[in-house]
């Protein structure tokens, strides 16, 4: 009886553990998205874009120090180029994004994460005067601009436990992709981002 009894203890352990592992996190964001040009000639300069949007990030613990962490997030990227002889063109993409990461925590409330990320784009790309925001100019993806893009991401990030299952957290966040964005033969488009969540996180 008592082995038994031990079994399912066991049994009830090993269903409830992950649950008790995971992290739940509804976040809202902000960005600061930018571009690499090369070769930088036609426009002469560049600037970051500002975005808006959240999401949510799931973790699951494989230790308690060590976490994998997977995010679905609506933010927008794009940048401000001004063209020569022409006013400041603000280029948008509204993306989904997907990071997945390697989270440690160096003590319970800091914690670093490094991994990659896949941006989808939907809908269109908007080009809009900066200087007469009424005029926009949408084209598909795949005229001037890729949908599709992936690369590298490092976060920083500070909790804040308000009960044993309930906290706040801020996330600082660097993207940078790694897949030509243009589709113009003989100009390389390479986003990066700097991004800026804070949200409620549930588990510990």
């Amino acid at each position: 009886m008592k082995r038994l009894i031990r079994v399912v203890v066991g049994i009830t352990f090993c269903m409830v553990q992950p649950l008790y592992a995971m992290q739940l996190t509804a976040v809202g964001a902000g960005g600061q998205s930018g571009a690499i040009f090369n070769p930088s000639t036609g426009f002469t300069s560049s600037s970051h874009s500002y975005q808006y949007g959240g999401g949510l990030l799931l973790g699951f613990k494989m230790v308690p120090a060590l976490m994998t962490e997977l995010g679905l997030l609506y933010l927008p990227r794009g940048f401000v180029q001004t063209f020569t002889g022409a006013n400041p063109i603000e280029t948008t993409f509204t993306t989904v994004q997907f990071p997945l990461l390697l989270r440690y925590s160096l003590v319970p409330s800091f914690s670093i994460g490094l991994g990659m990320y896949f941006s989808h784009g939907f809908g269109f790309v908007y080009g809009v005067d900066v200087t007469a925001p009424g005029t926009v100019n949408t084209q598909n993806y795949g005229a001037s601009y890729a949908a599709d893009d992936y690369g590298a991401v490092l976060s920083v990030a500070l909790k804040m436990s308000l009960l044993p299952f309930l906290g706040l957290t801020v996330d600082g966040r660097y993207m940078t992709g790694l897949v030509n964005m243009s589709k113009i033969s003989g100009l390389t488009t390479f986003l990066n981002d700097f991004q800026l969540m804070a949200g409620i996180q549930f588990g510990r």
